[in-house]
């Protein structure tokens, strides 16, 4: 159960590393060069740390999918949308608003849910 959480934790991390990596770089323009825009992305710290923050997640995931029943493991993973939504506004400044709280409350009583089965 430990490892699942750090899988979920690892992943909030990656993703909020790669969406502070792409706000430095927004707003991407594809119409000149996908090569270059992919260039830009690839180059940028935030975003490079969060692949590889994402990708070790992935190996661990791994580790749990050889533990933990798919129907268990793969539902829990949606913690990390409760987590996102709370590490965007703290970090990145994004809004939560009263949906995103129903929305979140929904979430945490389906997991909460599943692992009383």
């Amino acid at each position: 159960m430990f490892v699942i959480v750090f899988v979920i934790i690892i992943n909030v991390i990656g993703q909020l590393l790669m969406k502070m990596g792409m706000n430095t770089l927004a707003p991407l323009n594809f119409k000149n060069s996908i090569f270059k825009e992919g260039l830009r992305i690839f180059s940028n710290k935030y975003v490079i740390f969060g692949i590889i923050t994402y990708v070790a997640g992935t190996f661990l995931w791994l580790y749990v999918l050889s533990k933990m029943e798919l129907s268990i493991s793969y539902p829990m993973l949606s913690i990390s949308y409760i987590l996102i939504a709370f590490f965007s506004w703290l970090f990145i400044g994004e809004p939560i608003t009263i949906t995103k709280i129903i929305g979140i409350a929904l979430i945490g009583s389906g997991v909460f849910f599943l692992l009383k089965t």
